[in-house]
């Protein structure tokens, strides 16, 4: 994979991930109808960083949100007073929201 490839593919990556298609699949598609042939190992280690490189940018890009809902949500466990602040529902509503993936995903 040259250079400009990883830019192009990063490019659809960002494009396509926050809209209601699978990014994963334009990940195939683009080399495929570009006539680009990569190894097995390689497009997947190349998705995978890709993948984790947009994780990176969504905890950036959230971070103060993030910060707050971890800050009210451990204070509420602490106190003893999980559902009284709203970003302390958050956490917890964020944690419910995951149990599915959690338990389906394993």
């Amino acid at each position: 994979m040259t250079f400009l490839q990883a830019i192009i593919l990063g490019i659809v990556q960002g494009l396509t991930e926050f809209i209601p298609v699978s990014s994963s699949g334009h990940l195939v598609l683009v080399p495929h109808f570009l006539g680009w042939h990569f190894g097995k190992e390689q497009g997947f280690i190349f998705d995978v960083l890709v993948q984790w490189g947009t994780l990176f940018a969504v905890f950036i890009y959230f971070r103060k949100d993030l910060i707050a809902i971890t800050k009210a949500f451990l204070q509420g466990v602490i106190r003893r007073e999980p559902f009284v602040e709203p970003n302390s529902r958050m956490g917890w509503y964020l944690i419910l929201a995951t149990l599915p993936a959690v338990v389906f995903g394993l």
